[in-house]
């Protein structure tokens, strides 16, 4: 994983993982807190990844810039279903 398709991998894997896990969390939340919550832990990643010395923890830093990513693409198909 030495291409810069593995950082797209990386990302995906974070959204998987978000949207297996989402539903408890998505449950207690409204939208504006949702997307709130997504929008500090996509800062929080880039950070992260900003400030990574090497490359696994840039990896690191793409998996957890995708649960944010994963959340909010939950709230939006319950949007749309709600409809």
């Amino acid at each position: 994983m030495e291409r810069a398709g593995s950082f797209f991998l990386l990302i995906s894997l974070g959204i998987v993982a978000m949207l297996l896990a989402s539903s408890v969390v998505s449950s207690q939340l409204n939208h504006r807190t949702t997307i709130l919550l997504s929008s500090v832990l996509v800062g929080c990643a880039l950070l992260f990844v900003s400030m990574s010395r090497d490359l696994w923890g840039m990896r690191l830093g793409f998996v957890f810039w995708g649960w944010p990513l994963g959340f909010t693409f939950l709230w939006n198909c319950h949007l749309n279903r709600a409809r």
